[in-house]
């Protein structure tokens, strides 16, 4: 399952990309022992937002492109939505405050990148940040 398409809305998701074992370089434990091998979840969190000015048809032969000022407000906006949920998910890191299961030993989370609409004609930008979870199950 492929993540979401939020292209005509605002919407946040996240989204499970991967699970399981990584490739280890020995065998792993067998379940006899009643020690499991180390489980990854790589996740994808997306924050689309519907906003962005697009040039439109003004009739016939005309395009309507927004003024630089309304990008840069639009810009700003997004732009602090996406470093607000950054900083709210590092500081929950960093403060133990994530609210994962106990058996979640280690969190990865990546960088803030920027994303768009497929074809860029919706005006949805936004953000995706890759979370990875490590735990024994």
């Amino acid at each position: 399952m492929g993540p979401p398409v939020a292209e005509f809305y605002d919407a946040l998701s996240i989204h499970l990309v991967s699970f399981g074992a990584p490739p280890a370089r020995r065998a792993p434990a067998s379940s006899n022992t009643g020690v499991w091998p180390v489980q990854v979840a790589e996740w994808d969190m997306r924050l689309w937002e519907d906003v962005y000015p697009v040039p439109r048809s003004a009739g016939e032969g005309v395009i309507a492109v927004p003024p630089p000022a309304e990008y840069q407000a639009v810009n700003r906006h997004v732009y602090a939505h996406g470093t607000a949920i950054n900083n709210a998910l590092t500081t929950a890191q960093v403060t133990n405050t994530l609210g994962l299961p106990r058996w979640v030993d280690k969190v990865t989370i990546g960088a803030l990148k920027p994303i768009s609409s497929a074809l860029g004609e919706s005006g949805a930008v936004g953000w995706k940040i890759e979370v990875a979870t490590e735990g024994h199950g």
